[in-house]
């Protein structure tokens, strides 16, 4: 019952705010001179300006409290962070590239349409980036079945942040060269456990998108 409170009261303030932004853009476009008839009586461009509002204002509150909720999960912690964000970049430009395409499909020809279709596209492009993210990342470990690689590496410090308390780190020395360190994020009851010159065991896995990460941290 508390879930369908929170997701009808989210659902709710973002059509709010989209209806906020739909009135101030079309007064906008009402506002402009120009030899066109502005046909701000069509229904059509009426509804697309509020779909796209809604979508991008959703989008970018939903992205806000998923990147909350992801600061108190330790588990799974991605190693790969290069090709993750490589296929986020293209999932959320392709989806961003999918609404401007929509606009110049549907909306009628008029000197604002380039200029929507780029603003909601970019605006497309930033509110979802997060959630393709954290989408792609869970479908990587998502029913993993690749072999499990154990590494052990010394710690060499130890790092608790006072204005982040779930932040935990070890600082690592790589033990098969002895000259790169690294940093992992680790729980609270191995960081408790585990002294500066003791051994931190890493449980990590190739991922279903070759982007490895780590299952947990002994």
């Amino acid at each position: 019952m508390i879930y369908f409170v929170v997701i009808s009261v989210f659902i709710a303030i973002s059509y709010s705010i989209a209806r906020y932004l739909s009135d101030i853009e079309l007064k906008k476009i009402n506002a402009m001179k120009h030899d066109e008839i502005i046909l701000l009586n069509n229904e059509l461009i009426i509804s697309m300006i509020k779909k796209l509002n809604f979508i991008t204002v959703f989008s970018a509150t939903l992205s806000f409290f998923l990147f909350i909720f992801e600061q108190y999960i330790i588990y799974p912690s991605t190693v790969d962070l290069i090709p993750l964000q490589f296929l986020t970049i293209v999932f959320s430009a392709f989806f961003a590239l999918t609404v401007g395409i929509y606009i110049f499909r549907v909306m009628p020809d008029s000197f604002f349409k380039f200029d929507l279709a780029k603003k909601y596209s970019l605006f497309t492009f930033f509110a979802t980036f997060t959630i393709f993210m954290i989408l792609i990342k869970y479908l990587n470990v998502w029913n993993d079945g690749s072999s499990l690689e154990v590494v052990q590496d010394t710690i060499q410090g130890k790092r608790d942040s006072n204005r982040a308390p779930l932040r935990k780190h070890f600082d690592l020395v790589n033990d098969r060269n002895n000259i790169d360190t690294y940093e992992i994020r680790v729980d609270s009851e191995v960081y408790d456990k585990k002294q500066i010159g003791d051994t931190a065991t890493i449980y990590v896995k190739q991922g279903n998108f070759n982007i490895r990460w780590i299952e947990k941290v002994e």
